[in-house]
């Protein structure tokens, strides 16, 4: 479902949405909450150009590639662990564009919030 028209042209403008806030208005949100700033800048500017996505799949051995773009945020990597197998992330990432719909976007965002 995630490569339907509908979907990437939805997709692709939410990714480019919410990259120019988090560039411009959000940029101290940016500052307070990331980790590492730099990296940070440097992946929403990639989801700008149309590299990256907001929220896509976890990346792994270059099969995601069919499954839509790598993702800054990520169902698989909300789930990341060293004991979460190559197998596992896949199925995650299989899962995410099989049955992706914009509330499964806000759920990973939601839940990516609350962990933190």
């Amino acid at each position: 479902r995630i490569m339907t028209f509908r979907n990437r042209v939805l997709k692709r403008g939410i990714d480019i949405l919410g990259s120019v806030f988090l560039l411009t208005v959000g940029l101290p949100l940016v500052f307070l909450l990331a980790q590492n700033t730099q990296s940070t800048l440097r992946g929403l500017w990639n989801v700008l150009i149309g590299r990256k996505s907001l929220i896509g799949v976890y990346p792994t051995d270059g099969s995601s590639l069919q499954y839509g773009k790598i993702g800054l945020v990520s169902l698989a990597g909300l789930h990341a662990s060293p004991d979460l197998s190559i197998e596992a992330r896949e199925e995650l990432n299989r899962y995410y564009a099989e049955k992706y719909t914009f509330s499964l976007d806000l759920d990973i965002c939601l839940k990516l919030y609350w962990r933190k």
